[in-house]
């Protein structure tokens, strides 16, 4: 990173006069640290959030800066070229613009990084569905004890076992939630879309499922996938905080969750750290799999921002560094892949190829770079995995999920979110891990907690926000 700051510096002495100052932290405790920063008044410029993080509920607070005027201005030609306007009607909350949206296409497939070699030497056809893994994983308890089975971190199993079949038109769920409200609902609509008829989470009595009709009247359509987490728990490492990625890059692990875009970095570092391995991918959603036309859902909305604080003294100048980082090819390439010829070499039209010190400079681009139209493809994917990207690239492989313009305002039921969200947080990291396998009863006692600290204000303001949603035009 210093190399690479270095030569910004370098770049940029003569016009921009900007040194950044860039503070790093544990994906597992930035969220909390982030939270009392905001709420002391720290002196920040620039800020990582998103939906899955506090995005909402800080905008709601009046912690974050609207960004408009910076948008569509002649002033600004590199945030003009790379967020067209169709992006940032995408990504407005409010009506108004608080984020740099980040994203390289509508979707990173969740994807499952396997150890091909140990798969051929075990003797098993290409991995094709959940039963094919699961056996590949007990081949590895039998025969490389010394072995972590599938190497999981701090989001768990992620989307696998989730329901991607029945397509989220009229209703919203996971893995497609409506973030913001400090639980997860399931959110339902009528069949004509102009009515909600609930709004269910983990742990609500039989009777309010039974309101709702099927097959979304029984709570194991929402979360059998819970069972699957716990079967799968035996596989994974005594820590579940475990960063993935180390795990699998030394070897210590057969397999391990992951964004496809990774995988050829992933796999140069493991490599280098056990020659004879090699890495493929497994994309555990059957449709994308297959490569099936509208079959991803999407809300068009970016899944990782950049913000800029209210508190900033720099607002001006930082936006000036993203108009910067947006306004070439070349520019943004230093930040994303390095030093053009250090640690990555052009390859063919907007594709590069990694050197062998590449792996000196791991940029995690979601949080500053991810673009469409700047973001290279990687040359070093295999076939079948530049199959894979080109699919997700492509607009015909989408389709729109229910209420895609909803943005929920965390405002009114600020407190009891504040109350809510912690609890929920903590159960929720324990089963996305598969840690509890009396998840049903659990539930059941984290239900009654949440209703007594404010759950029910917060269902009703979530209904009542979204029926006006559908009752102003929004679908």
């Amino acid at each position: 990173m210093d190399k690479i700051l270095a030569e910004f510096e370098r770049l940029t002495k003569d016009t921009l006069h900007i040194k950044l100052d860039i503070s790093w932290d544990m994906a597992d405790t930035y969220n909390q640290k982030m939270k009392l920063k905001m709420a002391a008044g720290e002196q920040i410029d620039m800020l990582f959030d998103a939906s899955w993080m506090n995005l909402e509920q800080n905008i709601g607070q009046g912690y974050y800066q609207p960004l408009d005027d910076y948008f569509q201005n002649e002033k600004y030609p590199g945030l003009k070229q790379a967020f067209p306007q169709a992006v940032l009607d995408a990504n407005r909350i409010n009506g108004r613009l608080y984020t740099i949206p980040l994203m390289s296409n509508y979707a990173d497939f969740g994807t499952i990084f396997i150890r091909k070699d140990l798969r051929e030497k075990y003797g098993l056809p290409q991995i094709q569905n959940m039963e094919q893994f699961k056996v590949f994983l007990e081949k590895v308890e039998q025969n490389n004890p010394e072995i972590i089975p599938f190497g999981i971190g701090n989001r768990g199993f992620f989307d696998m076992f989730y329901n991607f079949n029945d397509k989220q038109t009229r209703f919203r769920a996971v893995p497609h939630v409506i973030y913001g409200t400090g639980v997860e609902f399931n959110l339902v609509l009528s069949d004509d879309g102009k009515h909600v008829l609930g709004a269910t989470t983990i742990g609500d009595p039989d009777a309010d499922y039974a309101k709702l009709p099927a097959p979304f009247n029984q709570s194991d359509y929402f979360y059998s996938h819970n069972d699957k987490r716990v079967e799968f728990s035996r596989f994974i490492p005594r820590d579940v905080l475990s960063n993935v990625e180390d795990l699998v890059v030394t070897g210590k692990a057969a397999a391990g969750e992951g964004a496809i875009s990774g995988i050829s970095k992933i796999k140069q570092r493991l490599k280098a750290a056990v020659p004879e391995a090699d890495l493929e991918v497994f994309v555990y959603n059957d449709a994308a799999r297959t490569m099936q036309p509208k079959a991803i859902g999407t809300s068009y909305k970016a899944w990782n921002n950049i913000v800029i604080p209210i508190f900033s003294r720099h607002k001006e100048e930082s936006m000036k560094f993203i108009n910067w980082l947006y306004e070439s090819e070349a520019n943004h390439d230093l930040f994303e892949l390095g030093i053009e010829g250090l640690h990555w070499n052009q390859k063919g039209d907007h594709m590069y190829e990694m050197t062998p010190y590449a792996k000196d400079y791991l940029f995690p681009a979601y949080e500053l770079t991810l673009n469409p139209l700047l973001s290279r493809l990687n040359a070093d994917h295999d076939e079948q995995t530049l199959q894979y990207l080109q699919y997700q690239a492509s607009e015909d492989s989408y389709y729109r999920v229910a209420l895609s313009g909803f943005t929920f305002n965390p405002e009114p039921v600020k407190i009891e979110i504040a109350k809510v969200q912690p609890r929920y947080d903590a159960f929720n990291l324990i089963t996305q891990a598969g840690l509890e396998p009396n998840w049903r009863e659990e539930g059941s006692k984290l239900n009654a907690e949440l209703r007594r600290l404010g759950l029910e204000k917060i269902r009703a303001e979530f209904i009542k926000q979204v029926q006006a949603y559908i009752d102003s035009g929004g679908h």
